[in-house]
């Protein structure tokens, strides 16, 4: 299109070029000067060289020079007026006297004949050049008919080529998406819950990217956080929402998806994030815990990333959902982790037990709780491999009657029960079972915090 424009802005120049300012009248200013200058000079030349009597007897008469000229240059009107005034120049106070025996038809043919000839050319000549300046003003208008239609083609192509791009970008975008969404999906669909919330971590990153982000789980009438990616030490976010909390009631409640560009969400989301979703998965589709982003790039946060979040949402949920009631059915089971610990199942029971008896007998109960803050980021194989160990280090450190237990939070927690044992006898036994620990667990499981702390169980009454 810029070529097109190249190729008529010499012809433009041409025709603005024949625009002339016009004086009185509708005739040409510039004509009326160059017939002032002309007739200016000719009068002194006839003055200074042939006595003053209009160039009379010479062939053809310089009078037909501004004729001829303002004619072809700038049309009928003007030709008349040099006509005109070549007329009064050449008889006003010079008319040729009649001689003798000459009629009077042939003196006004003498004098009449070059005046009259004068008048036919610049009508002619003058209707030529006329003809010639309306066909350039149909020319100059087409040529701003095509030069508009230039332009329109030039603006209609840059938006069609803009247009092209914005598909192009949101094309490879979507097919990023879809293959990122597929590759997470196989992720999330596993078969316990800490493995869930592992692919879940994994199918976040793929997908949205975020900077920082968080899965809740709903735990009695409070979200506590299960996963924080990206979070700091010193993060502002609150690991627990209350069931009086505005977070907490629009999540779990009223099962309402948040975005901070929206007034209402921002005010329930302010300091928390800027996505914030329900975990759709429970048996009658309730929510299961949360979604949260707390930081994403301002580019990122479009309608089509609002849409992923929702759906990534809801397919965690489900997941969730499906990983619960398959540990639930094996919920049963006396042991757990390839049957190195006994299963949270038991524990309660053991527990009462173990209160009940130290109260009719008259000795203490103790137990150890090993938090394994990071275990819901490892495999199924190293959560194994963790409990396997933890089970050496206590039959290495601790007593063959005391009792370890896989308290069920997908890896995280373990307790072991110290019959007989008081908060002294506690306190020795963690410490032996830490050091044990550190020594037997494998790599993987140790790179995250672990913990362990002694606590005193109260007698059953």
């Amino acid at each position: 299109m810029k070529d097109i424009r190249a190729k008529f802005e010499p012809f433009e120049k041409r025709f603005n070029s024949t625009r002339k300012g016009r004086a009185a009248f509708g005739l040409s200013a510039s004509a009326l000067v160059e017939l002032a200058i002309f007739f200016a000079i000719a009068f002194i030349i006839d003055f200074l060289v042939f006595g003053g009597t209009r160039f009379q007897g010479l062939q053809p008469h310089p009078f037909w020079i501004p004729v001829i000229l303002l004619s072809v240059q700038y049309g009928t009107s003007e030709g008349l007026l040099a006509a005109v005034i070549s007329t009064i120049a050449l008889l006003l106070g010079a008319l040729p006297e009649q001689r003798f025996g000459q009629d009077i038809y042939d003196y006004l043919q003498a004098v009449a004949v070059e005046p009259l000839m004068w008048f036919i050319a610049a009508i002619i000549v003058g209707e030529l050049a006329m003809r010639r300046r309306r066909r350039l003003a149909r020319t100059e208008q087409e040529l701003a008919d095509v030069r508009q239609e230039a332009d329109g083609l030039a603006e209609a192509y840059a938006k069609a080529r803009q247009a092209k791009d914005t598909l192009e970008a949101r094309l490879a975008s979507d097919l990023t998406t879809t293959l990122s969404l597929y590759q997470g999906a196989r992720a999330v669909e596993r078969s316990s819950v800490g493995n869930v919330l592992t692919g879940a971590v994994e199918l976040i990153r793929r997908v949205l990217d975020p900077d920082m982000f968080s899965i809740y789980l709903l735990n009695g009438s409070q979200l506590e956080a299960a996963v924080q990616e990206g979070w700091e030490d010193d993060a502002k976010q609150a690991r627990v929402f209350a069931a009086d909390s505005a977070l907490y009631q629009a999540i779990a409640a009223e099962e309402r998806m948040l975005c901070a560009a929206h007034a209402d969400d921002a005010r329930i989301l302010t300091g928390e994030g800027v996505l914030a979703a329900p975990l759709l998965g429970g048996p009658s589709g309730q929510p299961v815990g949360m979604l949260k982003i707390e930081a994403l790039s301002f580019a990122d946060l479009t309608t089509s990333s609002v849409e992923t979040f929702r759906l990534c949402s809801e397919w965690i949920g489900s997941a969730l959902e499906r990983a619960r009631r398959q540990e639930a059915l094996a919920a049963g089971q006396v042991t757990a982790g390839g049957g190195a610990t006994l299963s949270a199942a038991l524990y309660s029971h053991e527990v009462d037990l173990m209160t009940r008896l130290g109260a009719r007998f008259g000795f203490d109960v103790a137990q150890l709780v090993v938090d394994a803050e990071l275990a819901h980021a490892l495999s199924a194989d190293d959560k194994r491999g963790f409990a396997t160990a933890l089970a050496a280090a206590a039959k290495e450190a601790l007593r063959d009657t005391d009792l370890t237990f896989d308290m069920g939070r997908h890896g995280r927690q373990y307790a072991i029960l110290l019959p007989g044992a008081d908060a002294e006898s506690a306190d020795i036994a963690a410490r032996r079972l830490e050091a044990a620990l550190s020594r037997l667990a494998p790599a993987a499981a140790t790179a995250g915090r672990v913990a362990v702390r002694a606590e005193t169980l109260e007698l059953a009454a």
